[in-house]
């Protein structure tokens, strides 16, 4: 069986990229975004195999890796949302890069949709502990109660962020994971775009052959 991922962007964007290989006789759009698709299956497969999904977390105001042992673990099923788009587009302004999958595919699509929202999980609960650290030290410090308030607030608000860009649906996971590479795809190939131009202005001039 087959199934189709849809992955939301601005109409420029997509038409940018197909524009981007109307000319490769290497590659298709398809085999790019496949390229990416590919990357999260093997992660949701390494860390199957594994039984062990690698985070991020801070811990002392430093970034470091752990890992969650999957055994015994209940993974959280992200749903699908097919109207979803990003909230800074309107919709019809979208324009969606649909990309055919197998159902096996699309089961490890899944699982790295699961692992995102564990990571994203994780990562804030150590954040909180890591503020809680901090806040601590200030009292214990005797700092101004002003300046621990105030960093409370700030703290707040950064929690707030977060959980407002916990992954919703697995077309937001494979939005964040999958979208930052077709956009540099985009700019590299707008880069080409000028570079052709200057070109006809400016030719390079050919070396004599030795």
């Amino acid at each position: 069986m087959k199934d189709i991922i849809k992955i939301p962007m601005s109409d420029s964007i997509f038409d940018e990229l197909e524009d981007a290989f109307i000319d490769d006789t290497k590659q298709t759009s398809h085999d790019f975004v496949w390229g990416q698709i590919r990357v999260l299956c093997r992660d949701a497969k390494v860390g199957k195999l594994n039984k062990v999904c690698t985070i991020n977390v801070i811990e002392n105001g430093q970034t470091k890796q752990e890992s969650v042992k999957l055994r015994g673990f209940e993974l959280e099923t992200v749903p699908s949302d097919p109207n979803w788009i990003p909230k800074d587009l309107e919709e019809s302004d979208v324009k969606r890069f649909e990309h055919k999958i197998t159902d096996k595919t699309g089961e490890y699509l899944s699982l790295f949709c699961s692992f995102a929202v564990l990571r994203h999980t994780k990562y804030v609960e150590s954040l909180k502990i890591d503020n809680e650290r901090k806040i601590a030290e200030l009292i214990e410090k005797k700092t101004d109660s002003k300046t621990v308030d105030k960093m409370i607030e700030n703290f707040q608000k950064t929690i707030e962020k977060f959980d407002e860009s916990r992954p919703k649906c697995i077309e937001e996971v494979l939005f964040n994971s999958v979208y930052p590479h077709i956009h540099k795809k985009v700019v590299e190939n707008i880069d080409k775009e000028f570079d052709k131009e200057n070109e006809e202005m400016y030719p390079k001039e050919e070396k004599p052959s030795k």
